[in-house]
């Protein structure tokens, strides 16, 4: 079953931005699959979840967005 993501397909990983400060480590990380075009959009949800966060967006093999990493370290 597909995820609900709301009118933009962001709700999902807006709640869990902030869902997920109650169980990250202060030192930990996160890694969040995303659609192709999500890249920017995420990142930014998650930096302003995580403003000390090093936030990054990782391509797949053919150039895609693919993966957002939120690093606390």
């Amino acid at each position: 079953m597909a995820l609900v993501g709301g009118t933009d397909g962001l709700d999902f990983y807006r709640r869990l931005s902030v869902e997920i400060q109650d169980i990250i480590r202060a030192d930990g990380m996160a890694f969040f699959e995303i659609g192709y075009d999500q890249g920017s959009a995420v990142a930014a949800i998650m930096k302003k979840a995580f403003p000390r966060a090093k936030v990054s967006v990782h391509a797949d093999l053919n150039g895609n967005d693919r993966i957002v990493v939120v690093d606390l370290q």
